[in-house]
């Protein structure tokens, strides 16, 4: 009820102070526009005026032309001199009508002042004109032999004139002191709308603008208080943002080669705390295997500003590698300095398993076929025996892989073929299988079978041992001919590998190729000793 009960008075007070500025404007508008009549009436009347003394004053001129012109007509005893004196006396009679005309019936009404002269004794200067016009026409109209000194026209005109320039000179005197009084009274209207006008912008200023000053300064001041915690709350966001990006994010310090800034990601994938990384020189992020690449991509990414897609491999802090994507752009001090670089790390050390996988998965294909092909054609076990074992050792990342045969003594191997172990043990005296060790559980088992050497016996010689420390695994398949067990292929992987059954599938494949090349061999061997045979007694 509160808010509603503020938002309504905020609301109340909004439109009372919206009409008060309305009015203001409004009445600031009607001074303005009064202002501006009154200023063009007085121009006009100025004008009017001006035009009036102006009609009032030729009148006068005219009045003492008609009189000197009156007299050159009177007095001319030049014939040829008449006519252009009656024509010019004439044209001044029409000029001056025509002045007294405009003075009386196009300006409005007279003022009482200028009525009196022309109308009332008495000048009653309308009357006393036309008569002097009326005698200066006759006299012009008059004949020669009518002219004289003696002429009655002659003599009014005479008469009147002094008269009626004086008369004339009132006029003046009184269209002048009218439109002095006219722009005295302009000039007061101007001075007093103007101070009515300066009053309402001053009312105008303290009760209606400075009150929306306020009003204005408040509302931007809660308007700017929102904008920040919007801002703060968007650093927040952000922040959180960085903070859980899926990527690794870091900043790198250009000058000094360290890191200034990184996500929580990045610290939880490395195994480090923010603050350990901070500060940590650049080269030690990354893998002794890879610095010379990554040293190769730093060189590119002064040169270029940025890179795309780098593939090197970070080190972790318990000393383990993840493979990793860089990218990384370059941005530049504002005042030329070496700036700093923002990194992405994009974690794609499944992808590089993957690969990996497929590529040893396409090695084993490549090795059983060309195995394959190989025991089909070759005429000899030994060698046969020791390309698989060979191809077994780079395939499986073996420690140890070893081909044997079965001797004529039960349980007795000889080992035909090895990689990773000495000279010595190959093609030496047989050796018996040690119960329960991982041979005698192959060959019992007549299948591929799997245990960590720690669990079995890998003796091979009497007291001498595979170094079990340096493996994780072994496991082994049994190569069997057409009627029994021929010998047994055994694997020993490198510590942290484990075999998958896509292993343990790819040794029971090759045991196969195997045991078909050895009945093989032995097939042809036996026919060839049989064709020698019949060959003796034939």
């Amino acid at each position: 009820m509160t808010k509603r009960a503020d938002n309504d008075i905020n609301m109340f007070n909004a439109n009372s102070i919206r009409a008060s500025y309305v009015f203001a404007l409004a009445l600031l508008a009607a001074f303005i526009l009064l202002g501006h009549i009154v200023w063009s009436s007085s121009v006009a009347q100025v004008r009017d005026d001006a035009l009036q003394v102006n009609l009032a004053g030729r009148q006068r001129l005219l009045v003492e032309r008609i009189g000197t012109l009156s007299n050159a007509i009177a007095h001319t005893g030049d014939p040829r001199q008449l006519a252009p004196l009656r024509a010019e006396l004439a044209a001044t009679l029409v000029e001056i009508e025509d002045a007294h005309n405009t003075l009386l019936a196009d300006f409005g009404a007279l003022s009482p002042a200028v009525e009196a002269l022309y109308f009332r004794p008495p000048a009653e200067i309308d009357t006393g004109l036309r008569k002097f016009t009326d005698s200066a026409r006759a006299l012009a109209n008059a004949s020669a032999d009518s002219l004289a000194t003696d002429n009655v026209d002659f003599h009014y005109i005479q008469d009147k004139l002094f008269t009626m320039v004086a008369l004339l000179d009132q006029v003046v005197a009184q269209y002048q002191a009218e439109s002095e009084q006219a722009v005295e009274h302009s000039i007061a209207m101007d001075i007093l709308l103007g101070g009515i006008t300066l009053l309402a912008l001053l009312g105008t200023g303290l009760f209606i603008f400075r009150p929306m000053e306020r009003r204005t300064l408040a509302r931007h001041a809660r308007q700017l208080e929102a904008a920040n915690k919007a801002l703060r709350d968007s650093e927040r966001k952000l922040q959180l943002q960085y903070d859980n990006a899926p990527d690794m994010l870091l900043s790198i310090d250009l000058e000094t080669q360290r890191v200034v800034r990184c996500n929580a990601t990045t610290a939880s994938k490395l195994g480090y705390t923010k603050d350990e990384l901070i500060g940590m020189p650049r080269s030690e992020l990354y893998a002794p295997g890879c610095r010379r690449r990554a040293m190769a991509a730093f060189s590119e990414f002064h040169d270029t500003g940025r890179v795309d897609d780098i593939e090197l491999q970070a080190q972790c802090k318990d000393g383990s590698i993840i493979d990793v994507s860089l990218s990384a752009v370059h941005y530049r001090d504002s005042d030329g300095g070496a700036g700093y670089s923002d990194a992405i790390w994009r974690d794609i050390s499944a992808r590089k398993r993957a690969e990996r996988e497929i590529a040893k998965r396409d090695r084993k294909l490549t090795t059983l076929y060309l195995l394959g092909e190989q025991m089909l054609l070759s005429k000899a076990l030994p060698p046969m025996m020791h390309n698989l074992a060979y191809c077994l050792y780079e395939t499986l990342d073996a420690k140890y892989a070893l081909v044997c045969s079965l001797g004529p003594v039960k349980n007795q191997l000889s080992v035909e073929a090895g990689v990773g172990i000495p000279r010595s043990c190959i093609a030496a005296e047989p050796f018996t299988v040690e119960q329960g060790s991982l041979a005698d559980l192959a060959l019992r088992s007549g299948g591929v079978v799997s245990a960590v050497p720690g669990e079995v016996g890998c003796r091979l010689y009497g007291t001498e041992y595979l170094d079990a420390e340096q493996v994780s695994h072994g496991f082994a398949c049994t190569i069997t001919g057409s009627r029994e067990a021929l010998g047994l292929i055994m694997v020993f992987l490198k510590r942290g590998n484990a075999p998958s059954d896509e292993d343990k599938d790819y040794l029971q494949s090759l045991a196969n190729l195997l045991g078909v090349a050895a009945d093989r061999i032995l097939q042809e061997q036996h026919m060839g000793r049989s064709q020698a045979r019949r060959s003796r007694l034939g």
